[in-house]
């Protein structure tokens, strides 16, 4: 139960999606292969081809860089990332559920640090 306090902190604001339980029940039988030595085996594969790709061709992945940053693509970057945002924490929700942990409500938590005076 959140006090008076922790809900109008400006500085740690929740927003509440409510319970997950419907969304975790159809995604485990979906995702239970994730979970498997198979699945890691492949991942960590596939990250060391990654690796083993990106060290061979590192001045032409290098010289990209100006061209991903560039404003123009700063939409796309913001849907990637909220997408893999999402994606990732999905994850652990259902992986905490097919460990035996329960997961009692989700949200977004938009948080931020007051700045504080630089003394010149």
């Amino acid at each position: 139960m959140t006090t008076l306090v922790e809900r109008l902190n400006p500085f740690w604001l929740k927003l509440p999606f409510g319970k997950p339980d419907g969304l975790i029940s159809k995604l485990l039988p979906l995702t239970c292969w994730l979970h498997s030595w198979a699945a890691t085996i492949a991942s960590s594969l596939i990250w060391l081809a990654a690796a083993i790709a990106i060290t061979s061709n590192w001045t032409r992945f290098e010289s990209s860089w100006p061209t991903v940053l560039h404003r123009s693509n700063w939409l796309w970057l913001g849907v990637s990332w909220v997408s893999l945002k999402i994606i990732h924490e999905l994850s652990h929700t259902v992986a905490c559920r097919r460990h035996g942990g329960k997961v009692r409500d989700s949200g977004i938590i938009l948080s931020c640090s007051p700045r504080l005076p630089t003394w010149t």
